[in-house]
């Protein structure tokens, strides 16, 4: 008899909807509900018989559908939020290294990669060569990147690489200034239009450690969101509570930045695969066609931050051998995410909760709905296709009453931002942006000894000017 305890679930993106690659190369992902469902339909046959009987029932289509649970792991879900906003990851400057020396990364493209940057080697074998470099003196060229403190390695593995995960300035060239609130550098550290940043997008003020990569303002650092970029001048919408002015004297101010990712039209489809390793002989179920039709987020008080995916299908079937060729890669690693220690950020209307006229929040839901639709077909016992509907971002959030004008905003459908930010221990981190969204609710009393809350629903829509509905930004490490 098969346990739920040893079940492995996989899955590998498709070039062609609903056909598994030859020699796949699955990937396996650590998930809470692998729950797939194959069936097939049948319609009962309308034969009379004069002993009343029923004469058959006939298999006239499959349903084949996923729902699949997760708790936050930095970079398990990648793959299916990517699908879910069909959209694509933006990624900051990353390129394989073929060859390293002690002060170069060899690259087939490199200018990318420009000064003031802070650069992560990373999957190299030698152990000097996996870290934090930067930041860059100079531009790099066509081919190489010049650093300080690496190994030579004449032959990484094929999946060594190098990423820029944020900037440097040098000493007392990066300061803060108000009215409007902006980050100003001087042309000697670099050039900001140089990050490869954009409007809307979240950085992180002050380095990690704190200390000389940080101002001295404690308000000064923290996360912000660009509103306008200039070659010396970084302009904020949104910045954390108490920033200020500060020179920044002596100072060598870090900021961490990330990849971001848009919803689109692009779609993607993927063969799942659920493995039953205690059944003798082996037992795979693999279901093809698999397109994201929701994603869910959920934020509860004290817990593990967690979320889901449903799919929708085409085909799939249960075999008593694997598919010809497959090769797995590993699940990642990490510590799961909590809403404890881990959020790191949790804002509305730019106010981080719990400061100044703002609540406390026991609860954030978020569910993002592609509205797909099958569409069935004759001589097709699959799906023939779906129809892709309007993106859909939907809500919900149980807040402690204190700020009248939350409140307020929830009773007259005024546009309210919303955003938040759950890491790991290690500094990586995941952040979604609603920059404009309706609330709605109202102030719940209940009975003695109990507190007063503001449920609301939220329903978020395009910015005018943002120009998106919903934000995802990953940050590989706070530098």
């Amino acid at each position: 008899m098969a346990d739920s305890d040893q079940v492995g679930f996989f899955y590998v993106q498709e070039v062609t909807r609903g056909v598994t690659p030859a020699s796949p190369a699955f990937r396996a992902m650590r998930v809470t509900t692998p729950n797939v469902t194959i069936s097939d339909r049948t319609v009962e046959s309308g034969e009379i018989r004069p002993d009343r009987q029923t004469s058959d029932y006939i298999a006239v289509a499959q349903d084949v559908s996923a729902d699949i649970g997760v708790e936050k792991v930095y970079g398990n879900d990648d793959d299916f939020r990517e699908a879910a906003m069909c959209g694509t990851w933006a990624v900051k400057a990353r390129r394989p290294v073929t060859a390293a020396t002690a002060t170069t990364f060899t690259v087939a493209t490199g200018t990318v990669f420009r000064q003031g940057m802070l650069v992560r080697g990373a999957n190299f074998a030698v152990a000097a060569n996996n870290g934090l470099f930067g930041p860059l003196a100079a531009d790099a060229t066509s081919t190489t990147v010049t650093v300080t403190g690496a190994a030579i390695e004449a032959s990484p593995p094929a999946t060594a690489f190098i990423k820029a995960v944020g900037f440097q300035a040098a000493s007392g060239d990066c300061s803060c200034a108000v009215g409007p609130n902006r980050l100003v550098i001087s042309a000697a550290s670099g050039n900001f239009l140089n990050q490869q940043l954009v409007v809307g997008e979240w950085i992180r003020i002050g380095g990690a450690a704190g200390g000389a990569f940080a101002f001295n303002t404690t308000g000064c650092n923290g996360w912000a969101r660009i509103s306008a970029i200039t070659a010396t001048t970084l302009t904020f919408d949104i910045v954390p509570t108490g920033f200020g002015a500060d020179t920044g004297t002596g100072k060598t101010i870090r900021f961490t930045f990330g990849d971001r990712l848009d919803h689109g039209t692009t779609r993607r489809t993927f063969s799942l695969q659920r493995r039953f390793n205690d059944i003798s002989g082996g037992a795979f179920e693999t279901s093809r066609g698999q397109e994201i039709t929701t994603m869910v987020e959920t934020l509860n008080a004290q817990s593990i931050a967690t979320g889901s995916f449903t799919f929708m299908g085409d085909t799939g079937a249960l075999s008593a051998t694997q598919i010809a060729g497959a090769t797995d890669t590993a699940a990642v690693t990490g510590d799961v995410m909590n809403t404890g220690t881990d959020m790191g950020l949790l804002c509305i209307d730019g106010v981080q909760v719990g400061d100044t006229d703002n609540s406390f929040i026991s609860s954030l839901n978020l569910t993002l709905d592609n509205q797909l639709r099958q569409r069935g077909g004759l001589n097709r016992y699959g799906s023939v296709g779906r129809g892709l509907g309007r993106i859909k971002i939907e809500g919900s959030a149980e807040i402690y009453f204190e700020s009248l004008t939350l409140a307020q905003k929830a009773l007259t459908n005024t546009d309210t931002q919303i955003a938040w930010r759950v890491g790991d221990s290690a500094g990586r981190g995941i952040l979604f942006d609603l920059p404009t969204a309706k609330i709605d609710g109202n102030l719940n009393v209940g009975g003695a000894n109990t507190d007063v809350m503001l449920p609301i629903t939220i329903k978020a829509r395009r910015s005018p000017t943002l120009g998106y509905q919903m934000r995802i930004l990953r940050y590989d490490e706070a530098v």
